[in-house]
């Protein structure tokens, strides 16, 4: 079983090493996609030397109608796509969308062994969230950011992730973006406003069920017991940013008594 990001990254090239892409692809052809003539070029690049700004380019393009026919296609880039990601490498304008397209929960598209793969990739791509690494990182995305990415990915292991956020809570990443959380508390209804924080649009597939599960992890009693106690240990240890001790302890204080 792969575990590591490499060792899923390696199992990716792998198990979909069958699939192929060739001209046209089934994506728009006009200007603001990639015409017919980029695309030679687009492909003439070896697959594991893709740059990040074509396959940007490729995942922005509009697909034709034929879904089954599109995702087929995307699997020959997914082994580069999961690699660029856990480079921590932009694939789209945004977080949340960059893999919205796949469709994993269409299990006509998708068989056991691909979905299983992408679920340890989700798996080992989040605990990658919370390493020293990911903390000095210049731009870093919220860790909510990446959850919904895989909700719109097609992905419905929510309430996974944040158990793993909860595991890794002692990490400063964790940490942190916990309490970017709390900041984004609409104290008029006592609850997050998690449209203010992430990407949820109308039509974001089964927004208000994410949401639900959002809100359920932030407001568990064992939640904000974790935390609580993760917050006191990196405070007593000076941990926090310097500038922000006061919010943290605001946010200590406030688990305290919650």
């Amino acid at each position: 079983m792969a575990n590591t990001l490499n060792e899923v990254i390696t199992a990716a090239y792998y198990l979909f090493s069958n699939y192929h892409a060739n001209p046209p692809l089934n994506i728009c052809q006009c200007n603001s996609c990639i015409p017919l003539d980029e695309q030679h070029n687009f492909l003439a690049i070896p697959l594991r030397e893709l740059p990040p700004e074509w396959l940007q380019s490729y995942l922005s393009s509009v697909p034709l109608n034929d879904e089954y026919s599109y995702i087929q296609e995307v699997k020959h880039f997914l082994p580069r796509i999961l690699e660029l990601l856990a480079q921590k490498k932009e694939l789209g304008v945004l977080t949340e969308t960059t893999l919205s397209k796949l469709a994993l929960n269409h299990n006509d598209c998708w068989n056991p062994d691909e979905q299983k793969l992408i679920r340890q990739f989700a798996h080992a791509f989040t605990s990658s969230l919370f390493t020293e690494e990911a903390w000095q990182t210049t731009y870093r995305s919220h860790i909510a950011n990446y959850l919904l990415m895989f909700h719109w990915a097609g992905l419905r292991i929510t309430d996974e992730l944040t158990a793993r956020w909860n595991a890794y809570a002692h990490t400063l990443p964790a940490l942190s973006d916990f309490i970017d959380i709390y900041q984004h508390i609409n104290w008029e209804y006592n609850r997050v406003s998690w449209k203010k924080l992430l990407h949820l649009p109308d039509y974001c597939p089964q927004r208000d069920e994410f949401i639900a599960h959002m809100d359920n992890w932030f407001n568990q009693k064992n939640t904000r017991r974790i935390f609580h106690t993760a917050l006191e240990e990196a405070l007593l240890h000076n941990r926090e940013p310097s500038e922000e001790t006061a919010l943290w302890e605001s946010v200590y204080d406030w688990l305290e008594y919650e």
